[in-house]
């Protein structure tokens, strides 16, 4: 079960493009002076996620969502 998923986002007011990664789980690790997850694209500090999804479904209702203030333009892969 991938706990990541890398993201093309784009910003709704400026267009500009960007990836990100988005939390597939909520499952934080809290052994050192901060948060991390041990991923296939490395350990991630919980600063390094864009966006705390829950699941699988939670990002394809994001993508779905026109709530936020960026649209999901495409998913380039899951780790």
């Amino acid at each position: 079960m991938p706990k990541v998923a890398k993201v093309v986002i784009e910003w709704k007011d400026s267009h500009q493009q960007h990836d990100y990664l988005i939390s597939l789980d909520d499952y934080w690790v809290d052994d050192f002076s901060y948060p991390y997850r041990n991923t296939k694209v490395g350990l991630l500090t919980e600063e390094e996620i864009f966006f705390h999804a829950r699941n699988i479904n939670g990002l394809y209702e994001l993508i779905k969502s026109t709530t936020e203030d960026f649209n999901i333009l495409d998913i380039i892969d899951f780790y």
